[in-house]
């Protein structure tokens, strides 16, 4: 990702720990969000979305997005979660 304007979204809907439960809805909550956020009205950032992957593999895209880091870029990383 390069640019002026980048969103790192994470969804998860399915956990291996049973007390954790399933959520509803983050799946559909961020690509709704990624559509807002990609539309050049409305956000016109980069967006990614990261759906049920292991921490470890979340935290790397966490770590890879803010490497990217540059002054002047706008960031957004969220995690939707509804319960």
């Amino acid at each position: 990702m390069s640019g002026g304007r980048k969103a790192l979204i994470i969804a998860n809907d399915v956990y291996e720990n049973p007390s954790l439960g399933r959520l509803r809805s983050p799946v559909q909550d961020a690509r709704a969000l990624a559509r807002a956020l990609g539309d050049p009205g409305i956000g016109g950032f980069e967006v990614r979305v990261v759906h049920n992957e292991p921490a470890y593999q979340m935290a790397g895209h966490i770590e890879d997005f803010f490497l990217d880091a540059v002054p002047g870029t706008c960031w957004c990383c969220t995690c939707p979660a509804t319960g």
